[in-house]
């Protein structure tokens, strides 16, 4: 039976990883290059066009972010397969490494990978790989939450592992065809408002970290 706090941890990681520093700052930019939209989109005539541009331009990008991380998530889950049979001992090693990598974001000593989601040309095939290239740029900037997301999804049984990544990359994607739709509709303030909450990613990151950390220890206690 899948876990449901598992499956809530993987949705949060996606969008805390949706809204790292990292990435989300240059998202609005990019996303007006990408489908060659009016930089002053207040004024166009065309607004119902872009907007439908802007729908299409988010799925797309969504579907690169997918993509990649399905494809992570299954080469992932082969390895919980393979290693199924110590799953029972493997989870709360889990739960206190996540409690740790918690711990070490709400004190500033996370850390991350940088990744850079630049793309030069425009057009859907680009925004599709610039998908591919958010998803990896957000994880790496909440690099201790997405290796615990990691750990975790190894812990469990193929199909357990796939949908945690499932639901880590809707957190994700589904944030991107929001914003995206919000670019293409000149939704400026709401976006600004948006920009705000990357300040706190990293704190809010590790909250969600420690919470499913000490999740997985009860619930090791509480089976056993």
């Amino acid at each position: 039976m899948v876990d449901v706090g598992t499956l809530t941890f993987a949705f949060l990681s996606g969008v805390l990883a949706f809204f790292s520093p990292c990435a989300f700052p240059l998202l609005p930019a990019y996303i007006t290059y990408y489908l060659g939209m009016e930089s002053d989109q207040e004024k166009t005539k065309e607004a119902k066009r872009e907007i439908s541009k802007g729908l299409i331009g988010g799925f797309v990008c969504a579907l690169g972010a997918i993509v990649l991380l399905m494809g992570l998530g299954v080469s992932i889950s082969l390895v919980g397969e393979i290693i199924s049979a110590y799953i029972g001992i493997i989870e709360p090693i889990v739960g206190v490494i996540l409690l740790i990598l918690g711990v070490l974001l709400l004190t500033g000593k996370g850390f991350s990978f940088g990744i850079k989601t630049s793309v030069k040309k425009r057009g859907y095939r680009s925004l599709f790989g610039y998908g591919m290239l958010y998803s990896l740029a957000g994880s790496g900037c909440v690099a201790p939450l997405f290796i615990g997301l990691i750990l975790e999804a190894i812990s469990q049984s193929f199909f357990e592992g796939l949908l945690t990544f499932v639901f880590y990359a809707l957190g994700i994607s589904v944030l991107l065809v929001v914003v995206t739709v919000l670019v293409a509709s000149a939704k400026t303030l709401l976006i600004q408002k948006m920009k705000n909450v990357t300040h706190y990613t990293k704190i809010l990151a590790g909250i969600v970290s420690i919470g499913a950390g000490i999740y997985l220890i009860t619930q090791f206690f509480l089976v056993f």
